[in-house]
């Protein structure tokens, strides 16, 4: 699953993040670093223990601020390295716990003996109907639907055509640029998703130009009226971007698109 995915790609970023934290430790002078206000200004102690860990500050200079600047940034990284564990633990508790593949559900879903109950029959049923069903479209700018994605349609632009043709590829009933009214919502979302397992509505949209000051602004806005508007990331709200130096991950859509599949 996608969300499995990216919790293991974390995983595995914080431990090395802490092998390397750790490697910078051992060659840092002894003791750590405090801070202690003397009226508009702070004084610095060294903190260490001794044999029986009684702790023991020694008072450092202003003109020993090489060595005070080594141990700054030694007390910081021994703490980003805790905080670091601290997250570590919760991912490997959280993964225990988590099924792969979608889980036993995911399973029986796929089964060809579950495909034939009456209720995934009836879903079946409603999801074609609402994938076949006219629908009202975004009226603006239509002479910028200029891309042919696999199905035939016309997108605004390649990467649109990409996961237009993704989703059509894998089976997912989609609506494009279809209207959305929600509360205060009332926009034009690239992609209306329907989720085959249990029918739930997923919105993607896909921000091609986020180099743009005022497109990125536009960008941030309408996620926040999704999010007001009851549509979450990683729940039924998905986005990806692109803008200089950053294209469409093509591998990123295929795990978005088998997670909208399971």
């Amino acid at each position: 699953m996608m969300i499995r995915e990216r919790m293991e790609n974390e995983l595995r970023r914080l431990e090395e993040e802490n092998a390397e934290i750790k490697r910078m430790l051992h060659d840092m002078p002894e003791g750590l670093l405090q801070c202690r206000k003397n009226g508009n200004a702070y004084k610095w102690f060294v903190k260490t223990t001794d044999e029986k860990k009684r702790k023991r500050y020694r008072y450092l200079p202003k003109k020993e601020r090489t060595r005070a600047e080594l141990l700054a940034k030694k007390t910081y990284d021994l703490q980003r390295l805790r905080d670091n564990e601290q997250e570590i633990a919760a991912l490997e508790t959280c993964l225990k716990r988590m099924p792969k593949n979608g889980g036993r559900s995911a399973a029986m879903r796929q089964n060809a003996g579950f495909a034939e109950l009456p209720m995934t029959k009836a879903l079946k049923k409603e999801l074609a109907e609402w994938k076949n069903a006219p629908y009202e479209r975004n009226p603006n700018h239509e002479e910028k639907l200029c891309v042919r994605a696999s199905n035939g349609e016309m997108v605004r632009s390649k990467s649109e055509a990409y996961i237009l043709s993704s989703l059509y590829a894998a089976g997912i009933p989609f609506r494009y640029e279809c209207r959305l009214v929600s509360g205060d919502i009332d926009c034009y979302p690239d992609f209306t998703i329907r989720r085959p397992a249990d029918g739930a509505l997923v919105i993607w949209e896909h921000f091609g130009l986020m180099s743009q000051q005022s497109y990125l602004q536009n960008a941030q806005s309408k996620i926040q009226k999704y999010i007001a508007g009851g549509f979450y990331p990683m729940e039924n709200l998905i986005t990806t971007f692109e803008g200089d130096g950053k294209s469409l991950d093509f591998s990123q859509v295929m795990d978005i698109v088998e997670w909208l599949r399971n």
